[in-house]
């Protein structure tokens, strides 16, 4: 068993066994192999743990995507990524996590910010051995220089022939630092409202499944809603809102709120679940 030096950081450490973990995995083209290099070097058990899932992550990466998009493993530290590539012609930074609880979006603030870089995220499923790609397309605040986020507001479902879509929606520029909501388009498609989907399942008590959970269910709901909005506008979306009547006891009144059903994995800490926007 190898042995390094007790003061040596553990970081240091860490790059010492990736380093010779990808040169076993390039001379044998072997994950298991590659990461049996692990358990030759004296460490904590909990450090044994961390770090074979996330090179086994990062093995899966290499080894699935490395000729797609030519992927050579970081050695910069200052770069925040795990490996540098290229995508539609473009360079590309990649950070590898199994777990997004793991990232944080202000982290990669400094990188983005000072260079031109594209930023993505390998979240790895070890165990199917998936790989999903999720890019830090986030805008600059143009009034603090923080990260803000595109939010697109729906308007709610009307009386009348279509009493179960929403009609008008607003794309908005939100930063949570400095406060602004900047609205960037405006829209008028047709779009079924998850809220009232979420409805119409709650009144049909005989089919609803006992394990049913509402988050999950509009989350089902939004990705679609998302996914077509990104396409037509270019742009990452952080959060999708649908508006509810909520009761306000400070007035005994009910008024209509703008309730975020969705939200980005990595901008669940900065939004709220309600934000304050009159639809134009």
């Amino acid at each position: 068993m190898e042995s390094l030096p007790l003061e040596i950081h553990p970081a240091t450490q860490y790059n010492v066994i990736r380093h010779h973990v990808f040169a076993v995995f390039e001379r044998l083209h072997d994950i298991d192999r590659a990461l049996a290099v692990v358990s030759q070097y004296e460490m904590p058990k909990h450090l044994f743990r961390k770090w074979y899932a996330g090179l086994k992550a990062e093995l899966i990466v290499y080894e699935e995507e490395r000729d797609r998009l030519s992927l050579s493993p970081g050695l910069d530290a200052g770069v925040k990524a795990d490996f540098s590539g290229i995508r539609n012609g473009a360079a590309v930074y990649i950070d590898v996590t199994t777990n997004l609880d793991y990232k944080s979006l202000n982290d990669y603030y400094d990188v983005i910010r000072r260079g031109n870089r594209r930023y993505e995220i390998a979240l790895v499923d070890t165990n199917r051995e998936s790989i999903e790609f999720i890019p830090l397309r986030f805008p600059l605040c143009p009034i603090c220089g923080q990260f803000a986020h595109y939010v697109l507001m729906m308007d709610r479902p009307e009386s009348g022939a279509y009493f179960f879509a929403s009609e008008s929606q607003d794309l908005v520029r939100c930063c949570v630092y400095c406060g602004t909501m900047v609205p960037v388009s405006n829209f008028d498609y047709l779009v079924d409202s998850p809220l009232y989907s979420l409805t119409t399942a709650l009144e049909d008590e005989e089919t609803l499944p006992q394990n049913f959970d509402q988050t999950t269910f509009l989350q089902s709901e939004s990705v679609p809603v998302v996914t077509f909005f990104e396409k037509v506008s270019g742009l990452m979306l952080s959060g999708l809102t649908d508006e509810e009547t909520i009761f306000d006891p400070r007035n005994d009144e009910e008024e209509i709120a703008a309730k975020l059903i969705w939200k980005h994995p990595l901008a669940e800490e900065f939004l709220d679940d309600y934000l304050e926007y009159e639809l134009t």
